[in-house]
């Protein structure tokens, strides 16, 4: 019996198939959170040597650890970061909007120097590349596979 409902495209699909990405979805997502922790330590050190401050930012530990339990497969992780990849795309967006209608007076951003009373544009960078850095994993742990490939555990 033809469902006059499904796409063409979709119509000759066993129930339940879907295309499925060559690669582990956890496995990948905890590289790249692992590595996103690597990168903080190293810039943490690198500024450490170079300027002589130290600014300890304890967020790589959490990076570590979320990457971690998504290499385990844990349901927990992935919800975790799905929340918090969603999270700082709104506070991205949000720090958007709030220059552009309150103005950047008073306002600092941080990309390798700190930069006082920036440009709409100089936030608007900063917010672009923390919403792309969050947007990747978010992206991946909300595919289908990855809800059958945590759903496993």
């Amino acid at each position: 019996m033809n469902n006059p409902y499904r796409s063409p495209a979709t119509a000759n699909e066993a129930t339940g198939s879907h295309r499925r990405l060559p690669f582990s979805i956890g496995n990948v997502v905890g590289r790249y959170l692992q590595l996103l922790a690597v990168g903080s330590a190293a810039s943490m050190l690198f500024r450490w040597w170079v300027v002589g401050s130290l600014r300890l930012d304890l967020s790589f530990v959490l990076l570590l650890m979320g990457g971690a339990a998504l290499r385990a497969h844990s349901n927990v992780a992935r919800r975790c970061v799905i929340g918090v990849s969603a999270l700082v795309i709104v506070v991205s967006v949000g720090l958007v909007v709030r220059a552009y209608l309150a103005g950047t007076d008073g306002m600092s951003v941080r990309i390798g120097r700190e930069i006082e009373n920036p440009t709409i544009g100089a936030v608007a960078l900063v917010s672009a590349l923390f919403s792309v850095l969050a947007a990747a994993p978010l992206g991946l742990l909300l595919t289908r596979q990855a809800r059958i490939e945590f759903a496993k555990q």
